[in-house]
């Protein structure tokens, strides 16, 4: 296994690596270790299974598994895409970097998500990157007057206010039934985000699936949701993987923001796979 540093705040790149082997323990302390350093990981030249790509995960921590899952087979997956009648219809905005919708995965729960696997099983030739932006580093660089205005701050997530935006970037969604609207989770999380591990600081970012900052207005809200994620996805903290079939990517759900960008669904096929890590709490 060799892993070695990309350019820039964040990333790593993992080949010579077989993810659907069983693992010796010596590599996963190394793994756990390059993510630590630098957030995000990228495994090269992979061919995996259902089965190979959740036995992998299982090695970081307890799965995710959906009470609506897309597979009865592997509930453990989250598929979407357009090649493939059980993926979700998901469909990344068509406009520019205003329209992202940068997020952390699960912020509408309780707790966070600890990490992400994803898998392109099928990738386009063309569009479909997925972006990630450093919020560690970010936070860090934030002027002191800054931190000290999100100090105990805490932001509404919302998995209904998340499903709405994405109805305004595809028009050909339904309306989201009453039944289903009250089922939907919602949390509230600090904006300087404590790392459950390492304890450093990050901004938990998700001004689509934010409703509001408790004890401001919706539209304070907005405007200063917004000047964070301006700073946090500047071109310094961020990284733009651009996929090849076979990519598995893993990042630290509590250090990075990331999100989808466009490609052509008239024109080109995509299928993609992701499991996801759950930040052991018993409270949970």
């Amino acid at each position: 296994m060799k892993i070695h540093a990309i350019d820039g705040t964040l990333g790593a790149e993992v080949s010579d690596f077989d993810l659907s082997t069983v693992p010796q323990p010596g590599d996963i302390a190394a793994l756990r270790a390059a993510l630590e350093q630098h957030h995000l990981l990228v495994f090269t030249a992979q061919a995996l299974t259902p089965a190979e790509h959740i036995a992998f995960s299982r090695h970081f921590g307890r799965l995710y598994v959906s009470t609506r899952s897309q597979s009865a087979d592997w509930p453990e997956l989250v598929i979407f895409g357009n090649a493939a009648p059980e993926a979700a219809a998901f469909a990344p905005p068509q406009g520019g970097d205003a329209d992202l919708e940068w997020h952390a995965d699960h912020s509408y729960f309780r707790q966070i998500a600890k990490h992400g696997l994803l898998y392109g099983r099928e990738v386009p030739p063309e569009g479909g990157d997925t972006l990630f932006c450093n919020t560690t580093a970010a936070y860090a660089d934030l002027p002191e007057a800054t931190k000290l205005r999100l100090a105990g701050l805490r932001a509404i997530h919302s998995q209904a206010q998340l499903m709405e935006f994405h109805r305004t970037t595809d028009p050909t969604m339904p309306p989201i039934p009453p039944a289903q609207l009250a089922e939907m989770p919602e949390a509230a999380h600090h904006i300087a985000h404590v790392h459950s591990d390492t304890g450093r600081t990050s901004l938990l970012l998700g001004s689509k699936n934010i409703r509001h900052i408790d004890g401001m207005t919706r539209a304070d809200s907005q405007a200063l949701l917004e000047e964070l994620e301006s700073f946090a996805t500047s071109d310094r903290y961020l990284y733009r993987h651009r996929w090849r079939q076979g990519q598995l990517l893993m990042w630290d759900n509590q250090a990075v923001a990331h999100a989808a960008t466009f490609y052509d669904r008239s024109r080109h096929a995509r299928l993609m796979q992701r499991t996801t890590i759950l930040i052991e709490d018993s409270a949970a």
